[in-house]
């Protein structure tokens, strides 16, 4: 997450913007990249881009049947549910509902943010300048490891028809209060977990997953 600020940000990312373990600075960046050097800026690039687990401006979570499901199996087996952006040091077999850069009910992070503010007489330029190209296309920068299940007490939300033919309580819901299930991020406001795991190299790997529903 301390990549991806201009080019990514809310489509890159599906909006994502957790806090990092305070030890990935300080493992793996280099001196004055460390978790003291940059606490202050870190405060302000999450005071510039707001996040919330709760992106629907009424405050309630839609579409929760995924995250119940999960909230149920990892309570069983000794996990701990978290704030994940409250408690960014506590990352081992603890879950959360996934944060998200919404503000207002509505996709938010760098292109409502500083990239407008910085200059707003030269978006257009910054338009019509934009990199065409297929940047990154073909790069796997990370492992990633997708798991799809089937489970008869999630339901669907048939969100690809919601462009042309959305159902009208939630459209009216979204268009009037920004609240509902369409002011939630395509895969849903998830749960997000994390687990370390000592190698038997003696070192500790930490582990990372996400759940959505579709």
């Amino acid at each position: 997450m301390v990549g991806c600020v201009l080019g990514g940000g809310t489509v890159v990312n599906a909006t994502l913007w957790w806090k990092p373990n305070l030890s990935d600075w300080n493992i793996n960046f280099p001196a004055e990249w460390k978790t003291a050097d940059i606490a202050n800026a870190t405060s302000q690039v999450f005071s510039r881009i707001p996040e919330t687990d709760h992106s629907s401006m009424d405050g309630k979570r839609s579409l929760q049947d995924g995250f119940n499901l999960i909230r149920n199996d990892l309570s069983a087996s000794g996990w701990k549910e978290v704030t994940a952006n409250d408690v960014p040091a506590e990352k081992n077999r603890t879950f959360a509902h996934t944060p998200h850069m919404f503000s207002g009910g509505e996709r938010g992070g760098p292109p409502a943010t500083y990239i407008v503010s910085a200059n707003p007489y030269q978006l257009p330029s910054m338009a019509e300048h934009e990199c065409g190209e297929n940047v990154g296309k073909s790069l796997n920068d990370h492992f990633n490891t997708d798991i799809v299940v089937s489970h008869p007490n999630v339901s669907y939300y048939d969100r690809p028809a919601a462009w042309l033919t959305p159902i009208l309580q939630d459209q009216q819901m979204y268009l009037q209060n920004r609240s509902g299930p369409l002011a939630q991020a395509a895969l849903n406001i998830g749960s997000i977990f994390w687990e370390e795991i000592m190698g038997p190299d003696g070192i500790v790997r930490h582990a990372m997953a996400r759940t959505s529903w579709e």
